[in-house]
C-alpha cells in the first residue's frame, strides 16, 4: 500500500519532533536511532546497626578481621617478592639462589613487615577510646586515695 502525501508529511513532523539536530535538514528525514543517557548517581552508605551493648564487640570483630586480612596481604607480598627476585638471581649467575638467598629473605621481610605492621593500628581505630579512657579515669579516682 503506498502512503498518501498527508500521512507522509504528518509522519515527517513527527519525526521531526522526535531528533534534535543543529540545522533543520532540507533532504528527507530520517530517524536517528541516539543512546541513551544513563546518570548514575551515587548510593548513600547504610548506617550500620547495633544491639544495645554489643557495639563495641562487633567493631572489635570488624577490626580483627582487617588486621588479619593486612597480615595475610603483608605476607604474600613479601613471599611474592622473595620468589621474583630468588628467580632472578638464579638466572643471573651460577648458584645465584643460594647466593643470595639472605639478601632475598631481608628484601621480602622488610615487605612483610612493612605491610604488616599496620595491622594493630587496624584493630585499634575501631576501639571506642573514649569508654577506655572513661574507665581508666575512673580507676585512677579509685586507686590515688590507696597510693597516697
Amino acid at each position: 500500500m503506498e502512503k498518501t502525501t498527508e500521512s507522509k508529511a504528518a509522519e515527517a513532523k513527527a519525526t521531526e519532533v522526535k531528533t534534535a539536530t543543529a540545522e533543520p535538514s532540507t533532504g528527507p528525514v530520517r530517524i536517528q536511532l541516539a543512546m541513551p543517557i544513563i546518570y548514575r548517581t551515587s548510593k548513600k552508605k547504610g548506617k550500620r546497626k547495633y544491639t544495645k551493648g554489643l557495639k563495641s564487640v562487633q567493631r572489635l570483630g570488624r577490626g580483627m578481621v582487617r588486621a588479619s586480612e593486612r597480615m595475610g596481604s603483608g605476607l604474600d607480598r613479601g613471599l611474592s617478592s622473595f620468589r621474583s627476585r630468588t628467580e632472578s638471581s638464579s638466572k643471573k649467575k651460577k648458584d645465584g639462589a643460594i647466593i643470595d638467598s639472605v639478601k632475598n629473605f631481608t628484601k621480602g621481610a622488610g615487605k612483610t613487615l612493612r605491610t604488616a605492621s599496620r595491622a594493630p593500628n587496624d584493630v585499634l581505630k575501631k576501639v571506642d577510646t573514649k569508654l577506655i579512657t572513661r574507665q581508666v579515669r575512673n580507676a585512677m579516682r579509685i586507686g590515688w586515695p590507696l597510693l597516697g
